[in-house]
């Protein structure tokens, strides 16, 4: 049987940088804070934005499928960001292992634009 691969993915040409969270105590107070831990290349396929209102703000949710390497510091808690215009999207939960052979991984991202509507 032949192993997955995923079409129209040969390239995995999108460079995103991978920042993992760490917990900073300043000022007694606890805050969490992200440090790039390594650049990964991707496929991103982007579905979009749906328009939410929350608490009287207008938000924009994106949601991108991302398909790469695996890479085993991607967790649900992780973000990645585009280098080029400073995007940031937060790891939707546990990314997938395809056919759990350490190859390829997918995962969801979101990310949350809003204003205050009036």
């Amino acid at each position: 049987m032949m192993a997955w691969r995923p079409t129209g993915y040969e390239q995995m040409a999108t460079p995103l940088i991978l920042m993992e969270p760490k917990t900073v105590k300043k000022l007694g107070v606890v805050t969490k804070v992200y440090e790039e831990v390594g650049r990964i290349n991707a496929t991103v396929k982007s579905y979009g934005g749906t328009e939410v209102v929350r608490d009287g703000v207008l938000q924009v949710l994106d949601t991108i499928e991302v398909t790469t390497w695996f890479d085993p510091r991607i967790k649900a808690d992780c973000r990645l960001v585009n280098p080029y215009d400073g995007t940031a999207w937060s790891v939707m939960g546990r990314p997938e292992d395809v056919e759990l052979r350490h190859v390829y991984m997918k995962f969801k991202c979101q990310r949350t634009e809003g204003e205050h509507g009036g």
